[in-house]
Parts: structure tokens; sequence; C-alpha cells
């Protein structure tokens, strides 16, 4: 295998990663690839029946058989299509990741340190190194099962945020999953998983779901994503073993808190304020070249202490991909620590003035996905905003009104001032069924009981709202785990469904006998 020559090194360099270490590794993968030799031969087999099915069908065609040629008329065009389905199910090519390209021309010296990182491991060759959105780096294999490509993916965040020596044990990790064959093997478990996908998907579309595919969905997959999950934490430990062996355990660990810290703060804080922007700028915003110019991922101490806290008492689930970042640094020796902020970023080291080349090119990405619904939104927070100042400068308002100003509110994200807008609403009109509804759902929202009274009452001041009613209570009960008085209520959604269907069935009959009537007349009176 191509983990060897990194086997050796880490063995070298890193003498607690003794060989029973390796052993416990490959047993791990073993098992895991028989967990998907094993969905390959339910696929196979698959589409074996239904080719057998096929068979059965053409032969009592040409035999002449009138009933199998009966049965081949109305199934024989179906069961070709879902045969074709499933062939194409188990040949299918991973698309290439996006993102902004590096080449050797446009940055010379992060290519060259991947090159050297590379030659140190022992790792395959590359198609290519992209620069993407996210908070992370990863190894991305893309192609098909024949002729796998390698990318090597690399956060814009972590260029901000990360030391020259820390992406370096950064990139060695990810490429550490190359050279042990994890890569490949991730692609296998990855393929195997969205060829029953697509598999399950087409079925559904037509309506026909076998019980042999059900069963592969209820009893493989689970232990699919328990095996490979199992198969990949073990990798996560090695791969930090070989950012340690090319860097050091202490810029390894230093690399995985930064990264932790950074990952929180983006997805806490960065995109919520852009979130914010409609409504309060002009434009659509730049975010990535917003995020080169702030300061916001280089948080106060206390800010990132509370995030590594939070990471203490963490615990691994069966289908967790990763380890808990205090199981990580454990492996490596190192304690929880925040790092210093850098005082080069790895972006600038590396990348010098192309970097803010790379925000602009990310940022257009982003406001070609984005930015139309960026533009929608702003427009419904300004009309929000200038209805709520309309409203607020009438002397006295209705129920109506009010319901209205809570509906408004609720667009602007000031989920409390809904609040009392409804229940202003409720109390200038008892018998307004939507304003006690939506008073009820948002008491629900904060988990007040006394939100289930005012729902039930919507339902019989308006039955037309029991659908909307009917669900949130529904919703309510089953995130508290009081499953029957849940299918109380979905029981009454139903009821009334019906109800609603049969007077629907009723009216348009006697539309119909009225006009029929009609037509008689006319004809007796010409």
């Amino acid at each position: 295998m191509a983990w060897r020559p990194l086997g050796r090194l880490l063995i070298a360099l890193q003498p607690e990663l003794t060989a029973s270490t390796h052993v416990r590794a490959t047993g791990q993968r073993l098992r895991l690839v028989l967990l998907v030799l094993e969905g390959y031969a339910y696929l196979v087999g698959t589409i074996a029946v239904f080719a057998a099915v096929l068979a059965l069908l053409a032969w009592g065609v040409l035999a002449r058989e009138p009933v199998a040629g009966l049965v081949a008329l109305f199934l024989g065009l179906p069961t070709v299509l879902l045969n074709g389905a499933a062939i194409r199910s188990l040949v299918f090519s991973a698309p290439s990741p996006k993102g902004v390209p590096l080449t050797a021309s446009t940055a010379p010296k992060l290519i060259t340190m991947i090159e050297e990182v590379q030659q140190t491991i022992g790792c395959r060759a590359l198609k290519g190194v992209l620069v993407v959105p996210a908070c992370n780096a990863s190894a991305y294999q893309a192609g098909s099962i024949w002729r796998p490509r390698n990318f090597l993916l690399i956060g814009y965040p972590l260029l901000l945020v990360l030391s020259p020596e820390q992406l370096k044990a950064v990139v060695a990790h990810e490429l550490a999953h190359f050279a042990n064959g994890d890569s490949r093997l991730a692609g296998l478990v990855y393929r195997i998983r969205v060829s029953w996908l697509r598999l399950a998907g087409v079925l559904n579309e037509r309506g026909t779901v076998p019980i042999f595919v059900r069963c592969v969905f209820t009893r493989y997959l689970p232990r699919l994503e328990a095996g490979s999950a199992e198969v990949a934490r073990a990798h996560e430990f090695f791969a930090d073993q070989a950012a340690a062996a090319v860097s050091s355990p202490t810029t390894a660990a230093e690399a995985l808190i930064a990264n932790d810290i950074a990952a929180e703060h983006f997805g806490a804080k960065f995109w919520p304020s852009i979130a914010a922007t409609p409504g309060n700028e002009h434009e659509p915003p730049r975010p990535f070249t917003r995020l080169y110019c702030t300061q916001l991922l280089l948080a106060s101490a206390a800010a990132n202490a509370d995030v590594l806290n939070g990471r203490i008492g963490a615990v691994v689930h069966p289908h967790d991909t990763h380890p808990t970042l205090m199981e990580r640094l454990n492996a490596l020796g190192e304690r929880l620590q925040a790092p210093k902020p850098p005082e080069q970023s790895a972006g600038d080291a590396f990348l010098g003035p192309e970097l803010t080349g790379i925000a602009r090119r990310l940022d257009a990405e982003w406001l070609e996905e984005h930015g139309a619904a960026w533009s929608e939104r702003d427009a419904i927070v300004r009309g929000a905003v200038r209805r709520l100042k309309e409203l607020d400068a009438e002397q006295r308002i209705s129920g109506e009104q009010l319901v209205e100003r809570g509906r408004l509110l609720e667009e602007l994200g000031r989920e409390s001032d809904a609040l009392d807008a409804y229940r202003a609403g409720v109390e200038r009109e008892p018998n307004n069924a939507e304003a006690t509804l939506s008073a009820g759902r948002l008491l629900l929202t904060r988990d007040a009981v006394s939100g289930v009274d005012l729902v039930s009452r919507s339902m019989d001041l308006d039955d037309r709202l029991v659908p909307a009613a009917c669900e949130v209570l529904i919703d309510y009960y089953t995130s508290h785990r009081r499953l029957a008085e849940a299918e109380r209520y979905r029981a009454r959604w139903a009821r009334q469904s019906v109800r609603r269907s049969i007077a629907q069935v009723q009216a348009s009959v006697g539309a119909g006998s009225e006009q029929a009537f009609g037509s008689q007349r006319l004809c007796g009176s010409v």
C-alpha cells in the first residue's frame, strides 16, 4: 500500500506509534472493505433480480405465452427503466470540487511547500490545489472508481488565522489521508452510499421500492455508516501524527485548536453578521474581502476560552467521523490552550498580494449564488421597516393590524416584540384566531406551556387554522417525547382534512346538479 513510506516515517519520528497500532488500523480497514463489498454485492444482486424479471418477460413474449406476454406489455418497459437506473447508480463519477485553483505561477511559495510535504510523506500526485470558502481543509477525491483524481482543498479563513508552520501541519494532515490510502477507501464508502441513495430516489419516483431494497436501507446502511465512522476516526489520529512528524506535536496541536476556534467564530459570528446586512446596506456584501479586512476571527481571549471550555466534555457518537479535540490533543501529548495570533498569517507569507485576488474571486462566486436571494431579502426587510413606521404612526390600530405588526417584526427577527404585538392583538380582539395562534406558537418556541391553550383555542375560533395549529402542537409534543398527545393532534388534522374533502365533493356535486337542472329549464322554455 502507498502508506508504507508514511508508516516508516512515523515510526522513526514518533516511537509511540508502534506496530500494534498499524495492525489495529489494518483490521478496521479490512472490516470496512468487507462492508463495502457487501454493499456492492447487494447492488449487483438487485440488478440481477431486475434483469431476471426482464428475461422472464422476454421469454414469455418469444415463447408466445399469452399470460407472460400480457404481463410483459405492462411491466416490460418499467422493468427496463428500473434496471437502467440500477446500473447507472452503480457507475458514476464524483464531480470535481469548486474553488479558486492555485498553480506554481500564481502561488509558487505555497505550491513549493505542498510539494515538499508530498515528498516527505510519500503522497500520490495531486490533480489540483484549491482555495474554498469553508473554514476547513480536506483531502477530496473526484472522478470514477477506476480513475480517481486527488485534490487538496484549503479553506480561505485558515489562510488568515494560521501561521505558516501551522498551515504546513494542516497540509501534512490532509496529504497523509492520500498517502495512507484513506481517500480511496473513503471514496469507496461514498460511492456505495451514493449508489444506493440514487437507486432509492429513482424507485421512489416510480412508486416502487422492492422489499429487499428497503431491507438494505434499514439493515445495511446503518452498519456501513458506523463502520466507516470508526475507521475515519482512526485515520484522523494517524494523520495527526503525520502532521506532528512533519512539523512538531505542538505546532500540530496549535493548528487543530486554531482551526476549531476559527470555525466556531466563523459560523457563529461572521456569517450571522453577513445575514444581517439586508436592509442595512445598499449593495450585497463582499464577505471574503470583508473577512480579510476584519479581525473577527481573532476574537478575545475570553471568547476563545469559552469555545475551548465547551470542548472539554465533548463525547464521540457512533457516526462521528472525527475524534473529539481533547482525544486528538491527548494522542499528541499536548494541552488544550489557545495559541497566540500569528505575527504573519500563512496567507500573507505564502500568497502575498494574491490573497486579495482570491478573496475577490470567492466574493464573485458567492454573489453569483446568493446575490439574487440577498437582493430579494433586502427588499422584504426594507418594505417591512416602511410598513412598521406607517403602523407606528397610527393613533390606534386594530387587532388585525397588530397581527400584521407581529408578522413584520418576526420577518425582522424581533420575536420578543412580535410576541408582544400578538398578545396585544388578543387583548384587543379576544376572538382574533390568527393573533391567538401566533402568540401561542411563539410561546411554545420559548417552551411556555401556556402556548398550548392559545394554539388549541385558535382552532375553536377558526377551523381553517386546524392544519397550522396541529402542526405546531405536533412539533411541540414530539420534541418533548409526548407522542400520545402528538398523535391526538395528528388524528384531528386528518379528520379535519377528510371533512373538508367531503364538503368539497358535496359542493361540486351540488353545483353540477344545479347546473343540470338549469339546463333542463332552459331547454323546456325553448
